[in-house]
C-alpha cells in the first residue's frame, strides 16, 4: 500500500483490437473511421466476454487482457448513417456510475489483504488514501497500475499517503497471481481481495476501475470511473494537494 519500493516498469501491455472478432491493426481501425464504419469502441471488456474470446481465439487472445472491441455498421447502417441529415440530439441523462459522491464520508470497511491481515478503512484516517477497486480480467484497471509507479507510488512514497487497491469477485490465487506477473514488470502493489464484493457494493455500482481519493479526515474528493487519458496525473495533483493540508 505505502513504502513499497518501485523500479522502472517495463513490459507496459499494449491492446488486442478486435472487429467482429477478428484481430486488427491501429491502422485498419483508422481507415474504418475514416470510412464511416465505426459505430462504437470499448476499452475493455467483460470477464465473461473475455472468457469467451479465449474459447474462440485461443492463444491470439491468451491471458491478454487488454482488449479493444470496435463495433462497425452493417453496409444498411451506414449507408443510411451517411444519407441522414444531422440532428442534434437532445441530451441525455449521466448514468450513476458510482454509491458515493465527491464532499461525503467515506463509509468505513474491513477488507483482507493478500498477506492474510485485515485492514479497516479507518485505520488510515489522518492519511489520504486512495481506494482503486479493480480485477484481473480488466485491461482498463491494469493499464492504470502501470502508469502509477511513476506518477504516484514512487512520489508519494514515505508520505501520509496510502494507495489500496481491493480486487473484487475473484479468488485470492487468481489475484495473487496477477499481482505476481505485475511485479516482474516493476509495477509493485499490495492488494485487498473482496470476493464476495462487499466492499464493492458500499462504493461500486458496475464500471471499473472505480477510484476514490479520500482525505485526511475521510472525506471524499475526487472520484473517478474508468481509465481515462489523464486521470492518474490528475490523482497525483490533488494528492499532492492534500497531503499539505491539516
Amino acid at each position: 500500500m505505502q513504502g513499497v519500493a518501485q523500479e522502472t516498469v517495463k513490459n507496459k501491455p499494449s491492446y488486442v483490437i478486435l472487429v467482429n472478432d477478428k484481430i486488427v491493426t491501429q491502422a485498419e481501425v483508422l481507415t474504418y473511421g475514416e470510412d464511416g464504419w465505426i459505430k462504437a469502441m470499448h476499452k475493455g471488456v467483460s470477464e465473461e466476454e473475455h472468457a469467451r474470446l479465449v474459447k474462440k481465439l485461443g492463444d491470439k487472445i491468451g491471458d491478454r487482457e487488454f482488449v479493444m472491441v470496435v463495433e462497425i455498421f452493417s453496409e444498411k447502417e451506414r449507408a443510411e448513417r451517411l444519407a441522414a441529415p444531422t440532428i442534434k440530439s437532445a441530451p441525455q441523462p449521466k448514468k450513476v456510475q458510482h454509491k458515493l459522491n465527491v464532499d461525503e464520508h467515506a463509509v468505513d470497511f474491513t477488507v483482507a489483504m493478500l498477506d492474510g491481515t485485515t485492514v479497516n478503512l479507518s485505520d488510515y484516517k489522518g492519511k489520504v488514501v486512495l481506494l482503486n477497486f479493480w480485477a484481473t480480467w480488466c485491461g482498463p484497471c491494469i493499464m492504470e497500475f502501470y502508469d502509477m509507479p511513476e506518477t504516484i507510488l514512487t512520489p508519494f512514497a514515505g508520505t501520509d499517503f496510502v494507495f489500496l487497491p481491493i480486487a473484487i469477485g475473484e479468488p485470492k490465487s487468481k489475484v495473487q497471481a496477477k499481482v505476481q506477473k505485475m511485479a516482474k514488470d516493476g509495477v509493485h502493489i499490495t492488494s485487498a481481495i473482496d470476493f464476495e464484493r462487499a466492499v464493492w457494493e458500499l462504493y461500486g455500482v458496475q464500471s471499473i476501475p472505480l477510484n476514490y481519493l479520500i482525505d485526511k479526515k475521510g472525506v471524499i474528493r475526487k472520484v473517478a470511473v474508468g481509465n481515462s487519458k489523464g486521470n492518474v496525473e490528475a490523482f497525483a495533483e490533488m494528492i499532492e494537494k492534500l497531503l499539505t493540508e491539516d
